[in-house]
């Protein structure tokens, strides 16, 4: 399984993540940059005053591999 981990800065330079979970598709860096400019653009999250998207960080693709061990589960 895939997922896609966006990183930012809030204004009050506190960092906050962005995660996408269950990404099937393929994306480079100038698609994930264009993409994370446009959540910086328009600050729609803002918690307790504060805007949660203001500063791009870095985007990251992270494979989860997941091996059965044991199933004693009958059928």
């Amino acid at each position: 399984m895939k997922s896609l981990v966006f990183t930012f800065q809030a204004a009050d330079r506190k960092t906050k993540t962005l995660r996408i979970n269950a990404f099937a598709g393929s994306i480079d860096s100038d698609q994930a940059l264009a993409f994370m400019q446009t959540i910086t653009d328009n600050p729609i999250v803002v918690r307790n005053g504060v805007p949660q998207y203001v500063t791009i960080i870095g985007a990251k693709e992270v494979t989860t591999n997941e091996t059965p061990l044991l199933n004693t589960k009958k059928a």
